[in-house]
């Protein structure tokens, strides 16, 4: 499922191997997001405006485009093969707000399109489930803060391709740090599961009262996607979302709603915040 944004304007677009033009309007403290397969692992750091291979990994072929608190990612291949195997990630988009607004952190990535194209040689010889494991986070939140029962909602959607012929599985956990780490996992939300069958969709939120207090806090989202060998999701997202203290009724609601209607909601409350 979709959630639609309004991009903020683009400050920069690297083409691996080639220029890097421009620079974010606001930087972040320490805005990271990480993909792994086999020990082969992707690092993009929003905040230095880099990218990193590592364990036979390779940047080869990606597009990454920074902009103010937003990372888009092209064509990546993730794998310990370099560009061979793996999975394949045609477009994925990123945000934060860090610091925060004065009722409203966030950490999301949304549109994301996941092929598994791993090799026999990568499955022991024969098709295969695989795994590919991914990070989101962002450090530097001072607010909302001082809560020490704060409401965090955690989210997450995907829609698995009509040509796949197994379920497709995901799981995220999503991370309140007051040590504010990078990629910290002090206090945590439930985890979400989703199974999701070929060509259908599937979402779930979690809601958790986490300890904001002391401040500055980071904020981290963990999860996997599994998918058979050839198989694809054509559509992901993800968020975490820290409120102030709202009534029972209020956040109860937004607990249930669909991850769409989490986002919308997320979304606004972020424009005025900007206003």
């Amino acid at each position: 499922m979709i959630r639609l944004r309004s991009l903020l304007p683009l400050a920069v677009v690297a083409l691996v191997g080639a220029a890097t033009l421009g620079a974010p309007t606001k930087s972040h403290a320490n805005f990271q997001v990480q993909f792994n397969y086999l020990g082969g692992s992707i690092l993009v750091d929003g905040t230095a405006m880099t990218a990193s291979a590592s364990g036979g990994a390779s940047l080869s072929g990606a597009t990454i485009i920074y902009s103010a608190g937003e990372i888009q990612i092209l064509g990546l291949t993730v794998s310990n093969l370099g560009t061979t195997g793996g999975f394949k990630l045609n477009a994925t988009v990123a945000q934060s707000n860090s610091p925060g607004a004065s009722d409203l952190a966030t950490i999301d990535i949304s549109n994301v399109t996941i092929k598994n194209q791993t090799t026999l040689a990568q499955t022991g010889g024969v098709s295969a489930f695989s795994d590919l494991f991914f990070k989101i986070g962002d450090t530097g939140f001072l607010s909302p803060g001082g809560d020490p029962s704060a409401p965090v909602i955690s989210s997450m959607s995907a829609t698995a391709s009509g040509t796949n012929t197994h379920n497709a599985s995901l799981s995220m956990t999503s991370y309140l740090d007051n040590t504010n780490a990078q990629f910290g996992t002090q206090q945590s939300t439930p985890t979400i599961n989703l199974t999701v069958g070929p060509g259908a969709s599937q979402s779930d939120n979690k809601l958790a009262y986490l300890n904001t207090a002391p401040t500055p806090y980071s904020l981290t989202e963990v999860g996997k996607v599994t998918l058979f060998s050839g198989e694809r999701l054509v559509d992901g997202s993800s968020a975490t979302t820290v409120t102030t203290p709202a009534p029972g009724g209020l956040v109860l609601a937004l607990a249930c709603l669909p991850v769409l209607g989490v986002g919308a909601w997320v979304h606004r409350r972020r424009a005025l915040a900007l206003a």
